[in-house]
């Protein structure tokens, strides 16, 4: 009886041993697959040609400033920069102009250390965008106007056809 019992002993060994013998050799064989495919997916020579990636859109919002209603912008505002403009005081119309397949924009104006917010100008594919504003500026001070694109949803002080009071 000993004698069965230490033979059944032996194979459960000899059975885990083997088991455990494949498996180490399938682990080691997965990694010689896995490191020839990154060998050769990065050595691989093929060439697909020139790919450019473009964004769908670029926003060329303007905001032209004008001072009491002269037909001559004292400054404009675009994408490339933003404008301070020194020694404000007194009323302004400010025009932000989308042209139409233009992606959207706002204008962010800071006086104060306080920024304002514009509603925004959302594109459109068939007609240009225009929001008009006047500025009372109340007291002589610098002021920044700022284009950007997208919309942002927000509290908005600069509506169409409104006037924004900055003391």
């Amino acid at each position: 009886m000993k004698n069965i019992l230490n033979s059944k002993e032996k194979i459960s060994e000899k059975a885990f041993s083997q088991s455990l013998l494949i498996s180490i050799l399938s682990i080691l064989l997965c990694i010689i697959f896995l490191c020839s495919a990154t060998y050769a997916w990065f050595t691989d020579s093929k060439n697909s040609g020139e790919s450019e990636i473009k964004s769908s859109g670029n926003c060329l919002i303007t905001a032209s400033i004008y001072k009491d209603n002269s037909e001559e912008a004292i400054a404009t505002v675009d994408m490339q920069k933003k404008v301070t403009l020194d020694n404000m005081q007194g009323i302004y119309t400010v025009t932000l102009t989308l042209p139409k397949g233009s992606a959207s924009g706002y204008l962010i104006i800071t006086a104060g250390g306080q920024e304002y917010y514009s509603d925004y100008l959302q594109r459109n594919e068939d007609i240009n965008q225009a929001l008009t504003f006047t500025l009372y500026v109340q007291t002589m001070q610098n002021i920044t106007f700022t284009a950007h694109w997208g919309i942002r949803f927000c509290d908005c002080r600069i509506l169409n056809n409104k006037t924004l009071n900055i003391n």
